[in-house]
């Protein structure tokens, strides 16, 4: 099948003209997606992951398959030739066909609102039926389709379809029969919620459905501790940041059920392996989020100074390089932007942990290396880079995403304290003018526009002269640098 991928690639043109293509390997490929009856129904339920069955089965792979061709030959292209055969699926009452046609269609959302975002109500009533089946693959393919359509139709299937569509959700949340089909629901909450944290009509919605999302939610977080249920408490943790980031302060209510509730979670699971870690970490960005919802109530403060408290007291005890370090800097950094200058009185305990982490060295190798891929969150793979290809190479992804989150921290809080960051200008000022040549654009802008924080932290003219006499070398040889390496590409 990667052969029809490859041809799609190099002969874009000539596919489109192709009859054959639309004839025959069109239909051909939803034909392939229909041998998912192969499959034994309580083999696919128990893949909880969809990864087990999925890397075996040639059902799955089409798809994928159709989703890349798409981006090959333009989603225009490929959804309006493939709806008079996604509606044969659809029309057909054999499952499997079922199936076929909802995952294509979901898989060609991507870049297809650009050319048929009037046609929305068209796609959904093609889409939303399979809520209805009886089957429960049926089901899981129409929250994936679902789930596609709302990133890409984002906001107006929020708009006109989210009442129809978390009532869907949360009918598959509180079904006990499934947790497969639980877990999926829950994980499009995300898909749901994500595109409108900014819009403030669409994410009263989630305010609207909040108890009972809530209520769900809790069941979920439960059902997977008591059953040891990692990809599923992962989802129910996901959304439930998602959800208090949407709703933002009127998730306070719910603050006295999560906050406990996660702070135990952390305090019993342990943190020995990748799964594990990744729990740990997304339950401390939920804190985040949980625990700014109450920043306008009396008991904001008190709350902060525990968990402050507890995080310090937490992250003296992480090794120099343990990945909880990155989203532990950002609950602080969510609570000074809150507490501004009142936060200043947390960074004796915090602050000089921050400049040992801007020091850290990233490891990146391109042999086989124990040292650095034995590490949590190692990322391996190759580049293809024109001149040089590296076929193999690891980063040691966990110690990048502390470097990271210690440049953020700079910038954030010394734009959140103001002038009384002042004090911690001299120890931060030459760390971060190393930051000016770093090759990732995003730590290099984060450095300089920390510079402006600090001369705003200045209090007399001297002390923004001295700033600007030790920070415009660097970035002056940085920006040529820069240049120099555009002019070498063109």
């Amino acid at each position: 099948m990667n052969c029809v991928y490859t041809v799609c690639v190099a002969s874009d043109v000539a596919v489109r003209k192709s009859n054959n293509f639309k004839n025959l390997v069109m239909p051909g490929l939803l034909e392939v997606i229909c041998e998912i009856d192969r499959i034994d129904i309580n083999e696919w339920l128990e893949d909880i992951e969809a990864t087990t069955v999925s890397k075996t089965e040639v059902a799955y792979v089409a798809p994928d398959l159709i989703a890349k061709i798409s981006d090959a030959l333009k989603s225009k292209f490929m959804l309006t030739n493939y709806i008079p055969y996604i509606k044969q699926c659809l029309e057909s009452n054999q499952w499997n066909a079922q199936f076929a046609g909802i995952m294509a269609m979901g898989v060609l959302a991507e870049g297809s609102s650009k050319f048929y975002r009037s046609e929305i109500d068209g796609i959904m009533a093609f889409i939303l039926p399979g809520f209805e089946s009886p089957d429960p693959r049926v089901v899981y393919a129409t929250l994936t389709a679902v789930a596609l359509f709302c990133n890409e139709y984002t906001p107006d299937i929020q708009k006109k379809y989210g009442n129809k569509i978390l009532e869907q959700f949360l009918k598959i949340m509180n079904d006990d029969r499934y947790i497969k089909l639980q877990k999926q629901a829950t994980s499009c909450i995300i898909n749901f919620s994500e595109e409108i944290i900014n819009e403030e009509k669409q994410s009263k919605i989630l305010t609207k459905y909040a108890d009972p999302l809530m209520e769900a939610l809790i069941k979920l977080f439960q059902k997977a501790l008591d059953k040891n249920l990692s990809i599923l408490l992962e989802e129910v943790l996901n959304a439930i940041s998602m959800i208090s980031s949407v709703i933002d302060d009127e998730f306070a209510k719910y603050y006295d059920t999560f906050m406990p509730a996660l702070k135990k979670l952390l305090d019993t699971i342990p943190n020995e392996d990748e799964t594990q870690t990744r729990i740990r970490l997304t339950a401390i960005e939920t804190m985040s989020f949980v625990m700014t919802s109450i920043r306008n109530e009396d008991r904001f403060i008190n709350e902060a100074d525990q968990y402050m408290e507890y995080f310090i007291t937490l992250q003296n005890k992480l090794e120099p390089e343990d990945p909880e370090h990155g989203p532990i800097l950002d609950f602080y950094c969510q609570l000074s932007s809150y507490m501004r200058e009142n936060f200043v009185k947390y960074m004796p305990f915090i602050y000089p942990k921050v400049l040992s982490m801007l020091e850290i060295k990233v490891k990146f190798v391109t042999a086989d290396n124990d040292e650095v891929s034995k590490k949590k969150f190692a990322l391996s793979g190759k580049l293809d880079l024109k001149l040089f290809p590296i076929e193999h190479f690891t980063l040691d992804a966990s110690a990048f995403s502390i470097k990271l989150a210690a440049c953020n921290s700079v910038f954030s809080l010394s734009r959140n304290l103001g002038k009384a960051f002042y004090e911690y200008i001299p120890a931060t000022l030459p760390i971060i003018c190393k930051y000016f040549s770093e090759p990732m654009a995003l730590m290099s802008e984060k450095a300089v526009k920390s510079i402006r924080n600090f001369v705003m932290a200045c209090e007399n003219e001297k002390d923004v002269v001295d700033i600007i006499n030790m920070s415009f070398p660097g970035m002056l040889e940085a920006m040529k640098s820069r240049f120099d390496t555009q002019d070498s590409t063109l």
